[in-house]
């Protein structure tokens, strides 16, 4: 099973996404599933272990690809004129998201930019809402 999961994530059409919804960090009493803080963060671990991919694949996998299957406009490709979503991390990346605490953040990442501001830095949420509801062309 392992062996397919990892064709599938390497195989030139594959797409990394999930339908984890957003919840608030202080929403604790919520059922939450740990795809919803930690699947991007797993798969990039998984990407620099066991090379299923180049990183630089990895990121189009999570980003430019996703954003034209859905027709997001300005967005997954860092470029003039577009929003800036941005992830710095290093190679400590992981998930620490379990069932019993979905909500722990990841390690290995350093910042993060939503539409261009500050999110997260140093691991600290900045408390700034700098997101918005995506719409298909938007």
């Amino acid at each position: 099973e392992q062996k397919q999961v990892h064709e599938l994530l390497s195989h030139a059409l594959g797409i990394v996404a999930t339908d984890g919804a957003g919840f608030p960090i202080k929403g604790r009493e919520s059922l939450v599933h740990p795809r919803c803080f930690g699947s991007m963060p797993k798969f990039l671990s998984l990407v620099l272990k066991e090379k299923i991919c180049s990183i630089e694949q990895a990121i189009q996998k999570m980003t430019s690809i996703p954003a034209a299957k859905v027709g997001l406009k300005h967005r997954g490709v860092l470029a003039v004129d577009n929003y800036a979503d941005i992830v710095v991390f290093d190679e400590s990346i992981n998930s620490n998201a379990s069932f019993s605490n979905p909500f722990k953040q990841p390690t290995g990442i350093d910042l993060v930019l939503v539409n261009g501001r500050k999110a997260l830095v140093n691991g600290e949420l900045t408390q700034k809402l700098n997101g918005r509801v995506l719409r298909k062309h938007s």
